[in-house]
C-alpha cells in the first residue's frame, strides 16, 4: 500500500470525526508535494510508513491537536504509544489492523477488508456502554449464530461463558455512569490556623490541643481574626449540610442506583466524620471556645447534623451493605434470573435490621427491581425466536419463565407479609403507609400476562 491511501483515508476520516475542515484530495505518492500538504495537516509520513510495513503494529491512533498555527493531526502507532488516561480528553478515532491481517498492508485489497475503526476520546462512559450493547453484543452474537452453522461445537462451547462476561461489562459500566454524585465536603482553613496545625502534627503530639502553647494567646482578643474564624465555622456548617441533607432524598430511579446512593452517601458521612477530628478543625472550635464565643461551637455538632445523619444512614447499611443486582443484570439465561431474584428477597428481608429504611422506600425498591427483571427477561428471551424454534425448546423456555414468576410471586407475598408485620412493629402505620399487593407497579408482571396468552 502506498503512503497516500493511507493519507487520504486519514484525512478523509478526520473531515468527518475530527471536523479539521474540508477534504483535501493528496496526490503523488511519497512525492515533495505530498509530503508537504500531509505535513502540514501533522500526517507524519514516517508513522504512516511505518504502520503500514510493519505487520506488528497494530493500531494507528489519529489525535486532534488545536495550537496557535491551526488543527493539526497527531499519530501515534504500536502498543508503546499508548496514549497516558488524561490524554483520552482528545478527540480521537484508531484504525485497527483486522485480526486476519497478519502481513503489511496490501495495495490491492480494499481498506475496509484490512482496518476497522474506532472512535475515542470521550468523557461519556455511555459512549462505552452503547460499544458494548450495540457494537460487541451483536458482533458476539453473529458470530455464535455463525458457529452454529459451521459446527465449530468446541469454541461454540465457550461462547456463553464470553457473553456472560462481556454482559458482567456492560452491568459494570451502567452501574457506574448511574452512581448518584455526592458532593465533596472542603473545609476551608485559615491559614494560621493551618500552619498551627502542621506544626502540632510535626511535633508529634497526642491528647487534647493547647491553644496557648500553639501561640495563640494574644489573639484571644483580636475581634477580627476570631470573626473571620466563626464565619470559617458557619461556612463548614452549610458544607457539611450538603451532605448531610441527602438523606431525606426520594427514592432513585433504578435499583443499582438506590442501592449505590446510601453506599456512596455512607463513605461521603465517614470521610466528613474523619475531617471533623483533624487538627485543624480541633484548634478552631478551641480558639472559639477560649474567646467565649460559645453560640458557635455549643451548637455546631447540632447544626450540621452529622450525627443523625451517621446514625440513619448506618441502620439503612444493615440492608444495603452486600446488596447485589448482579446475579440479575448480568443473566444470559432465565434460571439465572430466577437465581438473582432468589438472592435479592433473601438481601430484602435485612430490612428488619434498618429501622431508619422506610417501609414505603423498601417497596419501591421492589418495584425498581422488577422493573429491571422485565428488561433482563425481555433480553434474554429476545435472543430466541419463538415462532421458529421447535416445541420442545419453546415448551422448555415457557417452563423456565413459569418457574421464575411462581419464585418471584412466592417470595414477593413472604416479603410483603413481613413488611406489614414490621410496619406494626414500628407504629409507623400513619407515617409511612405500606401499600397493597394490588396497589404496587411491577413491570415484569406484563410479560407474564402476555405468556398466558
Amino acid at each position: 500500500m502506498e503512503v497516500s491511501s493511507l493519507a487520504q483515508l486519514v484525512l478523509d476520516i478526520s473531515c468527518s470525526f475530527l471536523q479539521i475542515g474540508k477534504s483535501t484530495r493528496l496526490t503523488g505518492d511519497d512525492g515533495d508535494f505530498y509530503a508537504v500538504e500531509a505535513e502540514a495537516l501533522g500526517l507524519e509520513v514516517d508513522v504512516l510508513r511505518q504502520f503500514i510495513q510493519e505487520s506488528h503494529l497494530r493500531v494507528l491512533r489519529v489525535l486532534r491537536r488545536d495550537s496557535g498555527d491551526g488543527v493539526k493531526l497527531s499519530l501515534e502507532s504500536g502498543e508503546k504509544d499508548k496514549p497516558k488516561a488524561k490524554r483520552q480528553k482528545v478527540p480521537t478515532f484508531c484504525l485497527i489492523k483486522t485480526l486476519k491481517t497478519r502481513e503489511k498492508l496490501t495495495q490491492g485489497a480494499p481498506l475496509n477488508s484490512q482496518l476497522q475503526l474506532v472512535t475515542l476520546g470521550t468523557e461519556d462512559i455511555g459512549t462505552l456502554v452503547t460499544f458494548v450493547q450495540h457494537s460487541f453484543a451483536p458482533l458476539l452474537q453473529a458470530q455464535e449464530g455463525h458457529e452454529d452453522d459451521t459446527g465449530m461445537s468446541s469454541q461454540n462451547k465457550r461462547m456463553p461463558l464470553i457473553r456472560k462476561r462481556l454482559k458482567e461489562l456492560e452491568v459494570a459500566m451502567v452501574q457506574f455512569q448511574n452512581n448518584v454524585e455526592i458532593p465533596d465536603v472542603d473545609l476551608k482553613i485559615h491559614p494560621d490556623i493551618q500552619v498551627a496545625a502542621d506544626a502540632w502534627r510535626n511535633s508529634k503530639q497526642t491528647g487534647s490541643i493547647d491553644v496557648d502553647a500553639l501561640g495563640f494567646t494574644d489573639r484571644l482578643n483580636d475581634t477580627g481574626f476570631l470573626n473571620e474564624i466563626q464565619a470559617g465555622v458557619n461556612r463548614w456548617i452549610k458544607e457539611i449540610q450538603k451532605v448531610t441533607t441527602l438523606v431525606h432524598e426520594p427514592v432513585a430511579t433504578s435499583a443499582t442506583q438506590e442501592v449505590n446512593f446510601w453506599c456512596d452517601l455512607h463513605r461521603a458521612l465517614l470521610a466528613t466524620q474523619t475531617k471533623l477530628t483533624s487538627a485543624e478543625v480541633e484548634i478552631t472550635l478551641a480558639i472559639l471556645k477560649q474567646a467565649k464565643r460559645y453560640l458557635v461551637t455549643v451548637t455546631f455538632a447540632a447544626d450540621h447534623g452529622l450525627g443523625g445523619a451517621l446514625k440513619t444512614v448506618a441502620s439503612v447499611m444493615n440492608l444495603m451493605k452486600d446488596f447485589s443486582l448482579h446475579a440479575i443484570l448480568s443473566a444470559t439465561d432465565i434460571p439465572q434470573i430466577t437465581v438473582g431474584i432468589n438472592a435479592v428477597y433473601a438481601q430484602l428481608k435485612k430490612v428488619r435490621l434498618a429501622d431508619e429504611y422506610k417501609l414505603s422506600r423498601v417497596l419501591s425498591l421492589v418495584e425498581l427491581v422488577s422493573t429491571d427483571v422485565s428488561v433482563q427477561l425481555s433480553t434474554v428471551l429476545r435472543t430466541t425466536n419463538l415462532f421458529q424454534i421447535a416445541f420442545d425448546q419453546f415448551d422448555e423456555i415457557a417452563t423456565h419463565c413459569h418457574d421464575l414468576f411462581l419464585t418471584w410471586h412466592r417470595q414477593h407475598h413472604a416479603f410483603h407479609e413481613l413488611v406489614k408485620d414490621l410496619s406494626k412493629r414500628r407504629g409507623t402505620a400513619a407515617t409511612d403507609k405500606v401499600r397493597s399487593l394490588a396497589e404496587m407497579q411491577l413491570d415484569h408482571l406484563a410479560i407474564e400476562e402476555r405468556m398466558k396468552d
